[in-house]
This record gives structure tokens, sequence and C-alpha cells, in this order.
């Protein structure tokens, strides 16, 4: 395919959409795969924002809509396609365990069943459950923080008062998912839903936009360098050295600072930014096949036994897992069925 047609192939024809979102949303999915990589140099600086720029994009388009209404539509686009996923997980596993002889030993599938029926991800686990959902925490996490929002806004008016149970909700997440085994990562919605809140804040009042707006970006873009010095924060593992607030802030920080690059550089015509742009598009199914890859294999291991030499080893995997990612998302997306009915994507490709 020449770079002509690659470029067709990749721009997605949707006049409804804000590309710049989407280019916002190709970066943070990028670096969360490089997050898990382990690549040490840029670990706190992808963790300073990585995270939060999906969730305060989420707020941003956020609709205040009955609840009923919004856990269907958060189910239909965010809980099927967990569903689907750990299924297709499972259904590998036990493939392998047949292709190793190994199918009579179920202890393993039961432990996996068991956690992905949970919906778990926290720090407190017993006994009886083996392990967590690792990455799959942010599909449920998205999940009750968009709930959670839409109840709170439609039932609060004071935006100060919001504020304050939005960070009251957030410590209160981290707290829990420290010390109780809570299932379906409802601590990580918590925790979430200050970052979803900020994001709505953003669109309310035209922040993004306004001129006057970028008084505060020095005082947020202290916070985020901050936050970078301690090493970023990392939702998943209730992690937050600078604090909840200031971890808040600094993300908020990188993600004024990652919009105002992004329409500065952002061009339609460089197959670059096309390329950012389908990865942000996309940017869900492309995370439920890294959630799944990070499910099933050991790469730090893969790595070793292959010899390849340290000082290649974080580019090798980088470089190895975007690859396999990007292919295996667009074998799913150009399974109409899936694309359509489990990801909810009506776009032809």
């Amino acid at each position: 395919m020449n770079g002509i047609g690659l470029k067709s192939f990749l721009l997605i024809q949707d006049d409804s959409r804000d590309d710049i979102f989407d280019v916002l949303k190709g970066i943070a999915i990028i670096f969360v795969i490089m997050g898990h990589c382990n690549v040490g140099p840029l670990r706190a600086f992808i963790f300073s924002f990585h995270m939060p720029l999906f969730f305060f994009i989420t707020g941003y388009f956020l609709k205040i809509r009955p609840l009923n209404k919004e856990m269907l539509l958060s189910l239909k686009r965010l809980i099927v396609p967990y569903i689907f996923s750990s299924v297709c997980v499972l259904v590998i596993i036990v493939i392998r365990n047949c292709l190793k002889n190994a199918w009579f030993d179920t202890s393993y599938i039961k432990g996996f069943v068991v956690k992905f029926l949970l919906g778990f991800k926290g720090d407190s686990a017993p006994d009886w459950i083996d392990g967590t959902i690792m990455t799959f925490w942010f599909v449920w996490a998205m999940f009750w923080g968009r709930c959670m929002v839409v109840v709170l806004i439609g039932k609060i008016r004071s935006m100060k008062v919001l504020c304050v149970l939005f960070i009251i909700l957030g410590l209160l997440g981290n707290f829990l998912g420290e010390n109780y085994f809570i299932p379906y990562c409802i601590p990580l919605g918590l925790s979430a839903a200050g970052f979803i809140y900020v994001g709505y804040l953003l669109n309310q009042y035209k922040l993004l936009e306004s001129i006057n707006a970028i008084k505060f970006f020095p005082f947020l873009g202290i916070c985020w360098l901050y936050s970078w010095w301690q090493g970023g924060i990392d939702i998943a593992l209730f992690w937050y050295p600078s604090g909840y607030v200031f971890g808040l802030l600094g993300a908020l920080g990188a993600f004024f600072a990652m919009f105002k690059l992004a329409n500065v550089f952002y061009c339609k015509d460089s197959l670059f930014c096309n390329v950012i742009h389908f990865w942000g598009r996309y940017s869900l199914v492309v995370y439920c096949v890294h959630a799944m890859d990070e499910n099933l294999n050991n790469w730090s291991f893969f790595t070793a036994n292959c010899y390849i030499p340290i000082e290649y080893r974080d580019i090798f995997l980088v470089l190895t897992r975007l690859l396999i990612t990007f292919v295996f998302a667009l074998i799913l997306l150009k399974i109409k069925p899936l694309r359509e009915r489990v990801f909810q994507i009506r776009a032809e490709l």
C-alpha cells in the first residue's frame, strides 16, 4: 500500500468529531503501551498524564442524562467490549493448556474466570481470588466514573460543592482500594470521577478555547512538573505521590499543553498525524487488544529468552507491542459484527 493509499485508509471521514481530541487519545494510547513496556527514563513523564487524558476527554463530551440511560449506554460501549475481551483471553488460555497437554489443570482457568467475573483490581485480594484483571481496570473505572458524575451533577448544582465532593470521593476511592476487597473496580471509579468532572467543567466553561484560561497555565504547568518530578501518578495502583489533588492538577496542566500543541502541529495531510488520529479514533479497540496482550504474554520473559541485549530491550518491546496491537486492532475492526455490535462503531473501514 503506497503512502497516499495508506493516508486515505487511515483518514476517518466523520465531520461530527473533533480531530484534535482523537489525536490526543491517540497520543495517550501509544503512551499507555509504552508505559507498560517499563521504559524507565520515560515512566514518570508518561504516568503524569496518560490515563487522566482519557478521563478528561470523556468528561469533556459527557452528556448529563438519566442514570438508567447512562448505565445502558455505558454497558454497551464499555462492559460489552470487556466481556468480549475477557472471553477471548479465556479461550486462548484454554487452547494453550490443551496444546501443552495441561487441559486437566483447571486451577489457573478457575482463578481467571473468578477474577474477571468479579472485575477485581485492587491491593487487598482474598486468598480465593487469583490476581487481578490488570489493564482492564480502566473499562470498569470509566463505567462507574461516568455514572457517578452524571448522578451528582444531576442532583447538585453548586460547582464548589461538587468539586469538594469529587475530591472526597477520590480520596475515599484510594482508601477503599488499598484496604478492602471491592469488586468491579468501584474504588477506581471513585478516583476517576474527579478527572471526568474536571473534563466536564472544561467544556462547560469553554476553558480550552478561552484566552483568559491561559492565566491558569503557569500554575498548572508547575503542578505538572511537580507531579512528573514525584514520579507521576498511577490511578490503577492508587498511587499519588504528590497527592490526589496535585496529581489531578498536574495531569490537567499536561492536558492543556498537549491540546495547544496538537492544535498548532496537527495537519490532516500528514501521514503521521493520520496514524495518530486513527489510534485515537479507535482507542477503545486498541486498548482492549493491549489489555488482552497484557493478560496473556510475559514480554520480559520473552526478551530475556530471545537473548535480546539489555540496551535494546525497551525499544524492541515498544515497537513490537505497538505493531502487534495495531495489527490485531485492525483485524477486529475489519470484522463488521464485532465492530458494530461489540465496539459500537458504525463507520466503514
